[in-house]
C-alpha cells in the first residue's frame, strides 16, 4: 500500500508516525502471524457473507405460494361452477397459447412451466410475447402470474 498526498489528510492524521512513515515508503508492513490470521479471518468473514448474499438470490417463495393458493381458489370456483350447470353436455374448449402443458386450463403449472422455459434459454413462440415487446422473458411471465392472480389490496 502507498500512501500519496491525495490520500484523506484526517484520517491519515489518526495513524502512528511509524506506520504512516513505512506506507509512505511502500516497505512492506511487519505483522505477526497471529494478527495476520485475525485479519484474514476478519476479512473472509465479512466477505463470505457479501458473497453469500450475492449467489443466493431471494425466490420470493411466499409469491409463489400466494399464486398457487389464488389458482387453487380459481380451480374450486371453476368445478363448482360447472358442475351447477348440468344440462351443459359438450364443454367450449378454447386453445390458448399459454395453455403450455395442453390441460385446457392456463393456470399455475403453466405459468411454472413457462418460467422453466425462459430459465432454459429455449426459444418461445412469437404468440408467448404477452407484452408484445419482441422478447419473451420474465416480464411475459410476470403478466401470466398476474392474470392467474388477483390480490386484494388489503393484504
Amino acid at each position: 500500500m502507498n500512501v500519496t498526498d491525495s490520500d484523506d489528510n484526517e484520517s491519515l492524521e489518526q495513524l502512528p508516525a511509524e506506520l504512516l512513515t513505512t506506507l509512505r515508503d511502500g516497505e512492506p508492513l511487519k505483522v505477526s502471524s497471529a494478527e495476520d490470521e485475525r485479519v484474514l479471518s476478519k476479512a473472509h468473514e465479512v466477505l463470505d457473507g457479501r458473497i453469500e448474499k450475492i449467489t443466493r438470490p431471494d425466490f420470493g417463495y411466499g409469491r409463489w405460494l400466494a399464486i398457487a393458493a389464488a389458482v387453487a381458489l380459481c380451480l374450486v370456483l371453476l368445478r363448482s361452477a360447472k358442475e351447477s350447470n348440468p344440462d351443459e353436455t359438450t364443454p367450449m374448449v378454447t386453445v390458448q397459447p399459454t395453455d403450455l402443458n395442453g390441460d385446457a386450463t392456463v393456470d399455475i403449472l403453466d405459468a411454472m412451466l413457462f418460467a422453466q422455459r425462459i430459465e432454459a434459454g429455449e426459444d418461445m413462440p412469437v404468440d408467448l410475447d404477452l407484452n408484445r415487446d419482441g422478447a419473451t422473458d420474465s416480464r411475459d411471465l410476470d403478466l401470466l402470474t398476474s392474470s392467474l392472480v388477483k390480490l386484494d389490496d388489503k393484504i
